[in-house]
């Protein structure tokens, strides 16, 4: 069984594994970033707010709501 992004704690690196959501939803989080094998950083999460994640190795971060983050799976980075 896999996690899912809106599963792992602040300061987690994980690597995207997949994608579990319909085609159009899919292609619209693998436009802002979300593919197979990202490297992505937990850096704030609260309840009732978006989940903030960090692109690895860049600037880049974004707030991703968490029903959609569900849909995202990810794996820990060792």
């Amino acid at each position: 069984m896999g996690m899912t992004l809106d599963q792992i704690e602040v300061g987690a690196v994980v690597q995207v594994t997949g994608l579990e959501a319909s085609p159009q939803t899919q292609e619209r989080l693998r436009s802002i970033g979300f593919g197979r094998g990202r490297i992505l950083t937990m850096l704030q999460k609260q309840a009732h707010r978006p989940l903030l994640v960090g692109f690895f190795g860049t600037d880049s971060r974004v707030g991703i709501g968490a029903d959609l983050a569900q849909s995202i799976k990810v794996k820990p980075r060792v």
